[in-house]
């Protein structure tokens, strides 16, 4: 018995090697403006495949947020920052937090 409010954590057991049951690798991006284009990406990333994603999505984001086509792209993943330093990690967690909200059970309702 305890006076103090139940905890909030839940804790599941999966055997080891397994995860969640799968996710999905997406491409984004965004300014002050909003946020621009979001891309489902299939299988592995290649520098073709990633080269083609900004061909087709980045300056049509641009064009969509209405930044013209003078603005600055910064790359994602720079190894030498701290992830609170690079902004689009706040995005992705704010987006993580709203697919968890979600419960889905598969990779089609994720």
């Amino acid at each position: 018995m305890s006076e103090h409010k139940p905890s909030m954590k839940h804790h599941v057991w999966r055997k080891p090697g397994t995860h969640g049951g799968g996710s999905i690798m997406l491409w984004g991006c965004f300014s002050a403006a909003g946020t621009g284009r979001l891309v489902r990406i299939n299988g592995k990333m290649t520098a073709a495949m990633y080269r083609d994603i900004l061909d087709e999505n980045l300056l049509q984001s641009a064009l969509d947020l209405r930044l013209g086509r003078r603005f600055i792209f910064q790359q994602d993943d720079s190894k030498h920052t701290s992830s609170d330093l690079n902004p689009i990690e706040h995005l992705w967690r704010d987006l993580k937090m709203a697919v968890h909200r979600h419960f889905p059970s598969n990779l089609m309702e994720l």
